[in-house]
């Protein structure tokens, strides 16, 4: 699984719209959409704030190779 993956599934878990999840991540609609479609990766702030609300998906990150 990958990370947006995870993330896909928390905002499916929390019953979310796209724009309420990427609200929750402190995030921008269209950078969330962007992730989401694969049109921009990652960068440190983003992953940071995943990883402060979702602890548990940094193993993913991980095991991703990402690290």
């Amino acid at each position: 699984m990958t990370l947006i993956e995870a993330l896909k599934q928390k905002q499916s878990k929390e019953g979310m719209s796209q724009r309420d999840f990427a609200r929750h991540l402190t995030i921008e609609p269209v950078q969330y959409w962007k992730l989401v479609y694969g049109k921009r990766g990652f960068g440190r702030k983003t992953l940071r704030k995943v990883f402060r609300l979702y602890p548990d998906l940094l193993d993913v990150f991980v095991q991703e190779g990402d690290v």
